[in-house]
């Protein structure tokens, strides 16, 4: 949804392949979920130069 809403506004042309996403949803979160603080960390999109 992220990759798709920057290639539409410009960023690359014809699909860019440099631009990949991965989903990891709640198979891989980076914080506990029991809290606010650890919820707002595992909400996060990013955006790796390679």
């Amino acid at each position: 949804m992220v990759r798709k809403a920057l290639l539409d506004r410009g960023l690359g042309k014809d699909g860019d392949a440099r631009l990949t996403s991965s989903g990891k949803g709640a198979a891989e979160p980076i914080a506990d979920n029991a809290t606010d603080e650890g919820r707002a960390k595992n909400r996060r999109v990013e955006l790796i130069r390679g």
